[in-house]
């Protein structure tokens, strides 16, 4: 069973720079520099302009991967 969250990058400059194949997701999120991530195994991330959906086998991974992602830069 797959669970998912979804999550909206809403703000001037907000948006998902890459998803690599290394792991790696890079965000720009209002700082002068590129947020990096790294995307834990079993997680699959889908992006679509300003919407980011984090899809997974195990929730409690998920929620916390998503948690990991609003921590850097919590919305006004």
């Amino acid at each position: 069973k797959l669970f998912c969250k979804k999550l909206l990058l809403k703000g001037l400059g907000f948006k998902v720079i890459s998803i690599n194949q290394n792991n790696f997701l890079e965000l720009k999120i209002g700082f002068s520099h590129y947020v990096k991530i790294e995307i834990p195994e079993n997680i699959k991330l889908y992006n679509n302009k300003n919407k980011l959906l984090i899809e997974g086998n195990f929730k409690d991974k998920v929620g916390n991967f998503a948690n990991k992602i609003k921590s850097f830069r919590m919305p006004d």
